[in-house]
């Protein structure tokens, strides 16, 4: 992805060759979408479970996820839910093991009461205009950046880690309370 200029939105390069790569070649771009965005973090992974790769991206005002269709892409927006930051990063993954992929966020200017880290889920269809909205990190911090999602404490399900660079918070996990089960309460 290209947040600014001629180059901006999500895209993939397709590497010409072995040989074409060592003479200089140049590698072919083909548009995915976003090119009226400012696309901050981009993540692969397949929302709809059609068994093709999504790509999600987070923009300052919604996130973008773009579906890969047998004849290319269509992009849907995603509205941010309220009480939040700008759009920072975006990831895809299963965080209730519902059976449903979700979709976890951060938020960069979540000053005051707004929270920086939240995570989204869908009823029927990913395609819906209104997404549940679930609270995991609160007002804590303002600024959070890329999320990876690992088993950190090895309990089967996958937890989020992030890192945030005005309070000083430093690279942090948060835990998912799922594991199979309902959760007691975010940690």
């Amino acid at each position: 992805s290209d947040r600014k200029g001629s180059r901006r939105g999500i895209y993939w390069l397709e590497n010409p060759g072995a040989e074409e790569t060592l003479r200089g070649d140049a590698w072919q771009r083909h548009d995915i979408g976003g090119s009226d965005h400012e696309v901050m973090f981009i993540a692969v992974g397949d929302l709809d479970q059609d068994g093709r790769h999504d790509v999600i991206a987070a923009t300052r005002s919604e996130i973008l996820w773009c579906q890969s269709l047998a004849n290319g892409w269509k992009t849907f927006p995603i509205n941010y839910p309220e009480g939040v930051g700008t759009g920072k990063s975006a990831v895809i993954v299963d965080v209730n093991q519902d059976g449903k992929n979700d979709i976890v966020f951060s938020c960069e200017n979540a000053k005051g009461n707004l929270s920086g880290f939240r995570w989204l889920s869908w009823k029927q269809s990913p395609t819906e205009q209104h997404w549940e909205s679930h609270e995991i990190g609160g007002p804590l911090g303002h600024k959070y950046d890329r999320i990876e999602m690992y088993d950190v404490d090895g309990d089967g399900d996958l937890d989020a880690l992030c890192c945030e660079e005005r309070d000083q918070l430093g690279v942090f996990w948060y835990e998912n309370p799922y594991n199979n089960q309902a959760p007691a309460a975010l940690e």
